[in-house]
């Protein structure tokens, strides 16, 4: 009979019987693969927290700007006073009195400060300060 670490062969007349060991893979370090799952962890969460302070800067970086832009165009132009009408609306005024460079939705928030309105619901009547049409 033969016999090694992984093998055993029996050679009887009638019998060959053989088993395989298991393969064992030795992995060095032992706790240190556990404390290397958290220091990627701690990279990863590092990492997000780098990359979320980018995008955060380049998006104040450009609100700033948009507002610069805005703020700048908006100076640059006239007003009128015009009186609220039956179905008119802050968007519908605002459209029909662009700015330069300037959305319909920045023009309804500049007419909202401008007058101090509190909220986007007008009276027949009212008068408000917008800019003149065509600058």
């Amino acid at each position: 009979m033969q016999t090694n670490a992984c093998r055993t062969i029996s050679r009887d007349a009638y019998a060959v019987s053989a088993y395989v060991c298991p393969k064992f893979t030795v992995i060095e370090g032992g706790l240190r693969r556990r404390e290397s799952r958290r220091s990627d962890v701690v990279a990863v969460a590092a990492m997000a927290l780098v990359a979320f302070a980018v995008f955060a800067g380049a998006w104040l970086a450009t609100n700033r700007v948009a507002e610069a832009r805005v703020q700048s165009a908006f100076e640059a132009t006239s007003y009128e006073t015009v009186t609220v009408t039956s179905g008119d609306s802050l968007w519908s005024i605002a459209e029909s009195h662009p700015v330069e460079g300037c959305s319909t939705q920045e023009v309804v928030r500049h007419i909202r400060e401008e007058n101090a309105l509190e909220s986007a619901s007008l009276s027949v009547g009212t008068r408000l300060t917008v800019p003149t049409m065509g600058n």
